[in-house]
């Protein structure tokens, strides 16, 4: 058998240089030994960039606006899954009136999906709002460049 002080001892001293390693680590970068590339923040596009991220965002949204779970179909190949097709086809045919009740019911909320859309429309409303910031400052710079001009022709 081991020594448990023995082993007790090469665990604190294993556990002291981690700490001392931990302490040494100022930034991720130090600790990868490289340097971390990330993706562009929204605030750093162009006006262009915001235009091409708020469509690919929009369109996300739209393919996924609608958060109802989709009905399950009964496999194809089974005699009796064929038969409970059929029973499945009567039924709603006798219920015609309330089948949009019955519809209804059969679907789902999904959360899934309705968490999909909500982390979609935040960066889209940002995008939105980050577009509008850029075309004030052009409106801006603009309406500067008019007043200037406007002031030089009444010099004259």
């Amino acid at each position: 058998m081991r020594d448990d002080g023995l082993l007790k001892t090469e665990i604190t001293k294993l556990k002291e240089e981690v700490g001392a390693e931990r302490e040494n680590i100022e930034t991720i970068d130090g600790l990868v030994k490289k340097q971390i590339e990330r993706e562009p923040g929204l605030w750093e596009y162009d006006f262009d960039g915001l235009g091409a991220e708020m469509w690919k965002r929009f369109q996300t949204l739209e393919k996924n606006s609608d958060c109802l779970s989709e009905e399950q179909y009964l496999p194809a190949q089974r005699f009796r899954a064929a038969f409970l097709r059929r029973l499945n086809k009567f039924y709603r045919v006798l219920t015609t009136p309330v089948s949009r009740a019955i519809l209804d019911k059969k679907k789902q909320f999904n959360l899934d999906q309705q968490d999909l859309l909500n982390k979609e429309n935040i960066p889209f409303f940002l995008a939105m709002i980050l577009t509008l910031q850029k075309i004030k400052d052009r409106l801006n710079v603009l309406e500067e460049a008019v007043n200037k001009l406007g002031d030089e022709l009444e010099d004259e």
